[in-house]
């Protein structure tokens, strides 16, 4: 069991040049560690208890076959232990009311989680908004969903579909279709098996983009045990990945990894500051001081419903300076600050990954900006920021870096621009805005759009933008979608659409494509 260690070491030894300190690689952390009890580690004679389990919890599935009817516990996360996907296998098993699973296969067709990744799924998958680095032997039922987002994975169906005359994916009840049904966004980015499909001019009402590769992948860290020790791993960045499945990774053992728990908040920071990584058990955790992650190749991962509450002193609850660090499984809920004038994530490391992140800002809590990135080379793999009025937050995402990347990004009603990209050679996959429904007269003369590439923006793309919008008052947005006028700044499969009461979008991008408003139409396309 020393040779995992030890190659892990040697790989985090060389995993940056750039000068900046690496993560721990001799650290004393027990291991195995000691799982609170919100973190289910679960063996398949206890198949019977996965069900029972608290809403919330963190379910780690030990290898073999689960042959017992499962019903995934809400905002449960589950995520098999073994080293292949194919060591943990679930029977029977419905999922849609979980987060996410991830790393195990299903047997037969499956009402999967929000987000799945890392699973094989021999039948069809429904209820996933998120895939990635997954295989589906059936297919992708969508159903009305209005938007499903799919990233380096493989759909088995022999048989390719095109978009039907009124823009729906189609399939027979029974058809080998590698996905069907769909809302209005529905993006495929380096899926192999996918349909190649095209959506008609003036089709309604779906909006529907098929890519043959995705530019750069980083896929999210995961937990393994082999023997009795844990390991986390952290998969390679791949690029221009089409199909499943990542294979290459580093196995850091847990003696570098620091189990977190909500009652000992105050060593989060300080574990982190030490170079150790950390993984976040399920609960809420009240930060006094915002966390930092300074070391080359560091992970913050939370398992289950794992919740980062930002200081109250304007400091980002998470701030990431550390190249090749990663974020993901968490949610950082918002604070009333004082001038509300910071990012509740701001990341200015390089070649960075945020995935599976939910930004909130609710009630008295106040920020500028949800997540801002000002650093190259960062990938952003299934990101949402919310607002809930009252609370108020400006800009959902800020993008001052180059070369980043973003797949499934997701920002609800916030006061400003949704997602605000100013730096160069961006690619972006699947982004869904919706125009805050409390919007008074400011938004409407501010010129505030869903997606906004800055007017400098020279080289720039995007496949798959939607911009929704249901205004209580009378405003009037000029374009649900800003660009440079750059020849190299380009879009494809960009809709904006009306769902219910007052107002109007007056155009799709920059003053082209039809109106959406209460009187005329409720979905309009561009180009």
């Amino acid at each position: 069991m020393r040779l995992p260690y030890l190659l892990a070491a040697g790989a985090a030894l060389g995993a940056a040049d750039d000068g900046a300190p690496r993560a721990q690689t001799q650290g004393k952390e027990r291991n195995p560690p000691a799982w609170p009890a919100a973190v289910r580690v679960v063996a398949p004679a206890q198949c019977a208890e996965i069900s029972a389990a608290d809403a919330g919890a963190a379910l780690l599935l030990l290898p073999g076959v689960y042959d017992c009817s499962i019903s995934l516990p809400s905002r449960s996360t589950a995520a098999g232990l073994g080293t292949d996907r194919d060591d943990v296998l679930l029977k029977r098993c419905v999922g849609d009311a979980a987060s996410s699973a991830e790393n195990l296969r299903v047997d037969g067709d499956w009402r999967g989680p929000r987000s799945v990744r890392r699973v094989a799924v021999a039948g069809d998958l429904s209820s996933s908004s998120f895939m990635a680095d997954a295989n589906i032997t059936g297919g992708v039922r969508l159903g009305a969903a209005r938007a499903f987002a799919a990233r380096s994975s493989s759909l088995q169906s022999s048989r390719s579909v095109e978009v039907d005359a009124k823009g729906w994916f189609s399939s027979s009840k029974r058809d080998p279709a590698p996905i069907s049904g769909g809302g209005v966004n529905v993006v495929l980015a380096g899926v192999a098996g996918g349909p190649n499909a095209t959506v008609p001019r003036g089709a309604a009402p779906g909006v529907a983009y098929a890519v043959s590769e995705a530019p750069r992948a980083v896929d999210k860290p995961y937990i393994i045990r082999h023997g009795p020790d844990f390991f986390l791993v952290k998969p390679e960045p791949l690029l221009s990945k089409t199909g499943c499945c990542a294979t290459d990774a580093e196995r850091i053992p847990f003696q570098n990894v620091y189990v977190a728990r909500p009652e000992r908040t105050e060593d989060v920071r300080e574990k982190l500051l030490q170079g150790l990584h950390v993984v976040l058990t399920p609960g809420t955790y009240e930060l006094e001081d915002g966390l930092e992650l300074n070391h080359a190749g560091q992970i913050l991962l939370g398992v289950g419903a794992a919740i980062v509450r930002a200081p109250s002193d304007g400091e980002p609850a998470c701030r990431v300076r550390g190249p090749a660090a990663v974020v993901a499984g968490v949610t950082v809920q918002g604070a009333r600050y004082p001038k509300g004038d910071t990012a509740l994530i701001r990341w200015e490391g390089s070649d960075g990954l945020l995935a599976d992140v939910v930004v909130n800002v609710d009630g008295d809590a106040n920020a500028k900006t949800g997540v801002a990135i000002h650093a190259d080379g960062v990938v952003l793999d299934h990101v949402t920021v919310e607002r809930r009025p009252p609370g108020h937050l400006d800009v959902g995402i800020s993008l001052e870096g180059n070369n980043a990347v973003a797949y499934a990004i997701n920002v609800k009603h916030v006061e400003q621009d949704g997602v605000r990209w100013r730096g160069e050679d961006g690619h972006a996959f699947a982004l869904n805005v919706d125009l805050p429904r409390d919007a008074l007269i400011d938004f409407q003369n501010g010129g505030y759009v869903g997606y906004a590439v800055g007017d400098f923006v020279k080289r720039h793309s995007a496949r798959g933008v939607a911009v929704y919008a249901a205004f209580d008052g009378d405003v009037r947005v000029r374009t649900a979608v800003r660009r440079s006028a750059s020849p190299n700044v380009t879009l494809a499969s960009v809709a904006s659409v009306f769902t219910e009461g007052r107002g109007s979008v007056a155009s799709v991008v920059n003053g082209d494509g039809a109106a959406v408003g209460p009187a005329g139409n409720a979905l309009a396309r561009w180009p």
